[in-house]
């Protein structure tokens, strides 16, 4: 095995586990953010009824729940995750849909589904992920029918309160920590991601954003967030001193830049980019 292939297994492997392990409380601590994300996506996509419709690296289901908002009974939806815990509880949301929907455990980076098989694609907050995602992303346009549009979702800039709080942090967390990225990587701007989906074959690439707006009641409920979410890897790497050290220090700034209730109020701005699969869906 080349140590390419082992490093992306290696990748691979490290992120089932990190997703496995939070599947529980991902999106499940009163923090009101992947919803409004996954809605403002399929918006973008154009998402309609009767499509067939995929969501790539479909987590707990949020964003596949408004897929099948969005075709409708007259569609269907497939949702593929790498965790298996994840697809488990996607499964139990979308439970009884009057849209047919179908989950598989299986990997964003190269799914094993049908080329040509599907009217919209989305992969929301995913991309940055995987070990190559420009070859992820020609990957999902060849899924897609000639005309078939693509969206991806990813973080834009943060509020500076926010990014106050998750300072200490960032030492433990990977150098491919998406809500970091610079400019020089592909996550890290509209051009970027729209150079980066334009690469990979597809045709008609804009970008739009939206701003998603909540508040940590205090800084536990932050806390309680950030491990539940990518985030996690962090907590995990971290000896007890050391964690010990970034809870005195998040206490510390919590305080200093909370509201006069005591809560933080927070921004998220997310970049939604769209594509389509080139050919004529005349023709499909």
């Amino acid at each position: 095995m080349h140590t390419d292939d082992v490093e992306r297994d290696e990748i691979v492997a490290g992120v089932r586990r990190l997703f496995d392990l939070v599947a529980d409380s991902y999106d499940a601590v009163g923090v009101t953010l992947f919803e409004p994300i996954a809605t403002g996506l399929v918006e973008a996509v154009g998402a309609s009824p009767g499509d067939r419709a995929v969501d790539l690296g479909c987590g707990n289901g949020v964003s596949s729940r408004a897929l099948a908002a969005a075709v409708g009974p007259t569609g269907s939806v497939v949702g593929l995750d790498l965790s298996p815990a994840m697809v488990e509880r996607a499964a139990a949301a979308l439970d009884g849909s009057p849209t047919e929907v179908t989950f598989v455990v299986g990997d964003a980076q190269d799914p094993d589904l049908s080329p040509a098989s599907f009217d919209a694609a989305i992969a929301s907050l995913v991309v940055f992920f995987l070990p190559d995602a420009a070859g992820a992303v020609s990957r999902w346009l060849r899924l897609l029918r000639p005309g078939g549009r693509l969206g991806i979702s990813t973080f834009g800039p943060s509020s500076p309160q926010w990014q106050a709080l998750e300072a200490p942090l960032r030492e433990f967390m990977p150098p491919t920590d998406p809500r970091m990225a610079g400019p020089q990587s592909p996550f890290g701007s509209d051009g970027g991601m729209e150079a980066l989906v334009t690469g990979a074959g597809a045709v008609d690439v804009q970008t739009s954003s939206r701003r998603v707006e909540f508040a940590f009641d205090d800084v536990d409920h932050w806390v309680r967030f950030s491990r539940s979410v990518g985030q996690r890897i962090a907590w995990e790497r971290m000896t007890d001193d050391q964690r010990a050290g970034v809870l005195e220090r998040s206490r510390a700034t919590f305080a200093e830049v909370a509201g006069p209730d005591g809560s933080l109020p927070v921004w998220q701005q997310v970049r939604y980019t769209v594509g389509r699969a080139p050919g004529d869906p005349s023709r499909s």
